[in-house]
């Protein structure tokens, strides 16, 4: 079962971000304010943690900040990864020209 606890909280953050939209989508007071369903999943899953719930161990909090931490890392890396449409290559020349000549 050890080797499938990783793939489980995957699962269940998906189930989260699912439950999350489908809150969103049912709800009129939710859908009007501004709170993203990211946002409505983990305040779900922090109720069923053993944080407020003690003696519950539905989620391993340690486990699901160590997939959160490295998540929003690949997200911000993939965010610097992304093509722009314009041309900056002389923005980008003229920044580096700048940088190696102080």
């Amino acid at each position: 079962m050890d080797n499938w606890g990783i793939i489980i909280y995957f699962i269940l953050i998906g189930v989260l971000l699912f439950v999350g939209k489908l809150l969103k989508k049912y709800v009129p007071f939710l859908n009007r304010i501004v709170l993203p369903t990211a946002l409505l999943g983990g305040i779900i899953g922090l109720l069923l943690s053993s944080v407020f719930i003690p003696g519950s161990y539905v989620i391993d909090v340690e486990v699901m900040t160590s997939i959160v931490y490295h998540a929003l890392a690949i997200g911000f890396i993939s965010l610097s990864l992304k093509r722009t449409k314009t041309d900056n290559k002389k923005k980008v020349w003229s920044t580096g020209m700048v940088i190696t000549s102080t």
